[in-house]
């Protein structure tokens, strides 16, 4: 009687002891509030839109609401890290905030994050440009690209949102030297719509001829870039801008002092 007693007080304590330890390991810190991160223009088929992960969430609850709007929607729930809103309305500006959940609890969504699509969107020849860390080099005597800008009102906030895309390229010159182009806009109505920044901004007319020069006595790569034109825009702007950059020569650069 003795021996099952103990067996039983053993197997209680053990029981008591294995319940305690998966409490006291249980992680009882909340998530952390997170911004998602939409992308604008970045492929043909949707906004794509990814958040960091977070070790103290079971999973996230995405929201979407169109900017111009004040009704939210959820249009994701689950663990993963990333989600592409196919069903984003093209030339559309959606705002994007994200909550987290463990067990049946929610946790408050955070900042809101901007993104749109448009279904003429053509990724660059070389791949994405948009920023100069993702430059793209001169080595082709042609070069097509385009330029979204898209502006909108926020129903919330009352402020006017921007999304715009700009292009970047490098030239990779030798010493003291100059590279010539043409900036050709294919719709010519739509000249003086780009920003071409070399040295400045010029505010590009169509068949403007440019430069980007090395004015050093070693090679260097030079950076130039191509944006909307803000001056021309209104509140609720929707605009595409497709244009060239021809090249025309290289030539030796004198300074001018």
């Amino acid at each position: 009687m003795r021996t099952v007693l103990a067996v039983l007080c053993l197997v209680i304590l053990v029981g008591c002891e294995n319940g305690f330890y998966d409490r006291v390991s249980e992680n009882t810190q909340d998530p952390g509030i997170s911004q998602p991160q939409a992308v604008a223009f970045a492929v043909l088929t949707g906004i794509p839109v990814s958040w960091a992960k977070d070790k103290n969430a079971d999973g996230y609850i995405l929201y979407r609401r169109i900017l111009s709007s004040n009704t939210t929607q959820t249009i994701y729930q689950g663990a993963s890290q990333s989600f592409l809103d196919s069903s984003a309305v093209p030339d559309t500006m959606y705002a994007y905030t994200l909550a987290k959940y463990r067990g049946s609890k929610i946790f408050v969504a955070g900042a809101q994050s901007v993104g749109a699509w448009d279904l003429t969107y053509t990724e660059s020849p070389n791949g994405s440009c948009h920023t100069q860390a993702t430059a793209i080099p001169m080595v082709s005597d042609t070069i097509s690209g385009q330029i979204f800008y898209y502006s909108e009102v926020d129903a919330q906030s009352g402020q006017n949102v921007v999304l715009d895309d700009p292009d970047w390229y490098y030239v990779d010159l030798g010493p003291r030297l100059q590279y010539f182009f043409v900036f050709v806009y294919e719709t010519i109505n739509q000249s003086g719509d780009l920003i071409v920044s070399t040295t400045t901004d010029n505010i590009a007319t169509n068949n403007e001829e440019l430069s980007v020069t090395n004015p050093s006595t070693a090679p260097q790569r030079v950076f130039f870039s191509v944006k909307f034109n803000p001056a021309v825009a209104s509140v609720g702007t929707q605009t595409r801008v497709d244009y060239q950059v021809q090249f025309k020569q290289i030539a030796t650069y004198v300074p001018t002092n």
